[in-house]
């Protein structure tokens, strides 16, 4: 399980249709640009019960650290303002990125993004604070197109427009899903640098 965290990440997922049965953790295989259809775990609802999931369908034995970042996470991602979710993400982060292990890990990063995110909601915003969070993810995860979508964003908020235009088009880049997005994204930026 020690080399499991190269090609291991854990993600929040969109809704999965079985709001009924959750929570409920999708378990996908994937090896290079192809991903195996995922199997669905029910009635997930605590850190050992993902634990055990993990270690079931992986073979795993999970971080209970990481099981609690992935928690936390996933309340902030349902808190209903931004002060809420920088508040429930901040002692995750804390603690992951005090520990040698987890310091560089996608559960660090993607905490860092969802922080970056809400600090930008805040209002006022807290650029500079959503800046350092979104450059430390960037440096851990460079090809995530969400890390680059939102230093697009703190980048824009800071008046760094022709940054935030290379950051979009990483964005672009690495999640070719969004290139309309993009395209308007990009085209409304040079606009602004027209100005």
């Amino acid at each position: 399980a020690n080399d499991a965290k190269s090609f291991i990440s854990v993600e929040c997922s969109g809704c999965l249709s079985q709001c009924g049965k959750g929570p409920n953790i999708m378990i996908e295989e994937s090896s290079g640009k192809t991903t195996t259809p995922g199997k669905l775990y029910f009635g997930v609802d605590g850190v050992g019960a993902a634990s055990a999931v993990l270690d079931v369908a992986c073979g795993l034995d999970s971080p209970i650290e990481l099981l609690i970042a992935s928690s936390s996470m996933i309340k902030a991602r349902s808190a209903s303002s931004p002060s809420k979710k920088e508040s429930l993400l901040n002692p995750t982060i804390e603690k992951l990125s005090t520990h040698p292990e987890f310091s560089t890990s996608t559960a660090y990063a993607h905490a860092l993004t969802m922080r970056a995110d809400a600090r930008l909601e805040l209002i006022p915003p807290n650029i500079q604070g959503a800046l350092e969070d979104i450059q430390i993810a960037s440096s851990i995860l460079p090809t995530d197109a969400k890390v680059w979508r939102v230093m697009a964003d703190a980048q824009e908020a800071n008046g760094d427009i022709k940054a935030a235009v290379k950051s979009v088009m990483k964005w672009s880049e690495y999640d070719p899903s969004f290139r309309t997005k993009a395209k308007k994204e990009l085209s409304r930026l040079s606009s602004s640098l027209n100005c």
